[in-house]
């Protein structure tokens, strides 16, 4: 939804009437609540011919153009447009619903789009001729600047076609006052912005170029300059150094390794050494079990005697 505005526009009615529908018009004519609601809508417009009414009816409208589509947000906008209705009940005299006011409201879209469109038709059309442009009144004016996406979209930059921002109603009256196509000017003003592209396309290439050459010669000094410092001294020194270093990891290497072996020789010994006085120590158990075993048998035989 974008922003309410009631409008003058005798042709606009609720969402799904036709007003040149004759069957429609007769259906309704027999039906009192629907042709009720007709006789409620045809007279909308001259009741919202006030400003001070149309400036009233468009302080909501920021909350009602709301694209989130929630329960709360459906509850919020329903009760704007209470709010809506209930003012312009207030302003204009008259029952009005909300269904009824924003139906209308819709219409009144529907038919600004259509007109919209058959302006354009009439700019672009190729069979020759002015083009007819059908007026905007001051209410589709101001509508018209809150639906300007939904209408016309997003405008295309690299399109040649493109025609101008403004109203299509301003342009044409500015290029009746000028003597110029519509189209005739935008393909001026865009040849006028392809050279301004080429133009700073043509810099930057420029630009480009000069900095290319800049790195190109930094880097050629560069490079002459370390291959200046480079001599046969200065690599003979720098592989003399490597050899003295390499021969001091070496004897770096040996030494670790022949306190490794030391090392391990003690290790050796004293292992075996251990071993040695292990073996002494169980002769001497078992000689002393040998004697105590002889101390046994000779006081046996000693009881035996005496006995």
């Amino acid at each position: 939804m974008v922003d309410v505005i009631i409008g003058e526009n005798p042709e606009s009615v609720s969402v799904g009437e036709d007003p040149e529908d004759e069957e429609a018009r007769e259906d309704r004519e027999d039906n009192p609540m629907e042709s009720g609601l007709k006789n409620d809508t045809s007279n909308l417009e001259d009741d919202c011919r006030s400003e001070d009414r149309q400036d009233n009816l468009l302080e909501s409208g920021s909350e009602l153009k709301i694209k989130k589509t929630d329960a709360m947000t459906w509850k919020d906008k329903k009760e704007t447009w209470n709010k809506v209705a209930q003012e312009f009940q207030a302003l204009a005299g008259g029952d009005r619903t909300s269904f009824v006011l924003r139906n209308n409201h819709e219409g009144i879209k529907q038919a600004l789009k259509a007109k919209l469109v058959r302006n354009k038709v009439e700019i672009f059309k190729t069979v020759g001729g002015s083009a007819q442009i059908e007026d905007l009144t001051n209410y589709e004016n101001e509508l018209i600047e809150h639906i300007q996406l939904n209408v016309n979209g997003l405008p295309a930059m690299f399109d040649s076609d493109r025609i101008p921002t403004e109203n299509l109603s301003t342009a044409a009256e500015a290029s009746e006052n000028k003597g110029i196509d519509p189209i005739i000017e935008n393909t001026i003003n865009h040849s006028q912005e392809n050279e301004i592209i080429l133009a700073e396309l043509v810099c930057e290439n420029e630009d480009a170029d000069m900095n290319v050459e800049l790195h190109e010669i930094v880097h050629a000094q560069t490079v002459q300059t370390n291959r200046g410092c480079s001599t046969k001294d200065t690599l003979n020194s720098k592989l003399n150094e490597i050899i003295v270093i390499r021969a001091e990891l070496l004897q770096l290497q040996m030494n670790s390794l022949n306190e490794e072996n030391a090392v391990k020789k003690k290790e050796l010994a004293e292992k075996n050494d251990y071993r040695v006085k292990d073996r002494h120590l169980k002769l001497q158990h078992l000689e002393l079990q040998i004697e105590k075993q002889k101390l046994k048998i000779h006081l046996l035989q000693e009881q035996c005697i005496k006995e």
